[in-house]
């Protein structure tokens, strides 16, 4: 962990996110790269990238159910605890 902000309950990840984030540039000049749950996507990704200048990737969770054409099987569900890349570097 770099910097922590406690803010109310009421405030939103995503606006959160731009009262953290405002001071880090001048303290960790070498970051350039985010990754971040689904629920910092749209305007705060945007935001970063136009005022930091930085990357974001989202990091979502797999999606369960989606639309196949007639004909073609939808692919399995995987069973049980899937590790995905930088979930869990998110969630903490």
């Amino acid at each position: 962990m770099l910097k922590a902000v406690v803010h109310a309950a009421d405030i939103a990840d995503r606006d959160g996110a731009r009262r953290l984030l405002g001071a880090v540039p001048a303290q960790f000049p070498r970051l350039v790269h985010l990754w971040v749950d689904a629920g910092y996507q749209g305007n705060c990704v945007t935001w970063i990238g136009e005022t930091l200048g930085w990357t974001v990737e989202v990091v979502r969770k797999p999606r369960r159910w989606g639309w196949y054409p007639a004909g073609v099987d939808p692919p399995p569900v995987p069973a049980g605890f899937q590790v995905l890349p930088r979930r869990w570097v998110v969630e903490r």
